[in-house]
């Protein structure tokens, strides 16, 4: 019989891989998306003008990214309390190229989460430790 921890982490994986997924910001410049299904007959007007058509800067989106990290990243070093970190880097747009990151980031404050549910000191420690590595070997976090 899989433990209730186990449980919990492997419902973790799931919904974090379901999360990270759909993180990846998609281009626009596929105009079968912005077909509207009921007007088959006439594409829309900026599907073969590709000026109206807004390329995403990978640049803009990290920085923008990382800001909000640094925030995040912030607040919790100046409170110490863990609770809703998860929940605030969830709703991030992440970048592809800081996916592994915040993939792991995400990962400790969950971990952090379950450690404190199971007033398991040893563990909530090492996870803090863990974090705060994680952290300082981010260069744009310091």
């Amino acid at each position: 019989m899989i433990h209730n921890s186990a449980k919990n982490l492997i419902c973790f994986f799931l919904a974090a891989g379901l999360v990270l997924a759909g993180c990846v910001v998609k281009s626009p410049t596929d105009p079968v998306d912005e077909l509207n299904i009921g007007e088959l007959s006439s594409p829309p007007s900026n599907v073969n003008d590709s000026s109206q058509v807004a390329e995403p800067d990978y640049q803009e989106q990290a920085a923008d990214y990382q800001r909000q990290v640094r925030e995040i990243i912030g607040d919790y070093r100046i409170s110490q309390s863990f609770l809703g970190i998860k929940d605030s880097l969830l709703v991030l747009t992440v970048p592809a190229g800081d996916l592994d990151f915040h993939f792991n980031l995400v990962l400790d404050f969950e971990l952090l989460e379950q450690a404190a549910d199971n007033n398991d000191q040893s563990e909530f420690s090492s996870v803090k430790l863990r974090i705060e590595d994680l952290i300082n070997q981010t260069e744009w976090l310091n």
